[in-house]
């Protein structure tokens, strides 16, 4: 289960950036792209378990997946449903991915010290 790993990464990267308000999160919002391998479901689970390990409680959790592009080599860009599937265009399988292998952290929100 590599997303259990990358919730640490993604939770230390926190912890390093926001220093004292990282106890103050209240939600955060991941990009997954459709070919990047991770399971939404068990990322969510490895981020709600560090953070209740680290007492932060109630930081809700969510998680976009961005579709795949590719770029054919005659130059067509099209969305891809299957990694074996070929150009719509032209029939090849000579492409790039232009993305869906991706996972950022688009946004954390965090509580300000007024609210309870």
């Amino acid at each position: 289960m590599h997303e259990f790993a990358i919730a640490q990464d993604i939770i230390s990267s926190l912890e390093q950036n926001l220093s004292e308000e990282f106890s103050l999160i209240t939600s955060i919002n991941i990009e997954t792209g459709a070919f990047s391998g991770i399971v939404a479901d068990s990322l969510v689970f490895g981020l709600e378990t560090i953070f209740a390990e680290k007492q932060i409680k109630n930081v809700e959790v969510n998680i976009a997946k961005i579709e795949a592009k590719a770029e054919c080599e005659c130059g067509n860009t099209y969305k891809l449903e299957d990694i074996f599937e070929l150009c719509p265009k032209c029939g090849s399988a000579t492409r790039e991915l232009n993305n869906g292998t991706e996972i950022s952290v688009k946004s954390v929100n965090i509580k300000e010290d007024n609210d309870e």
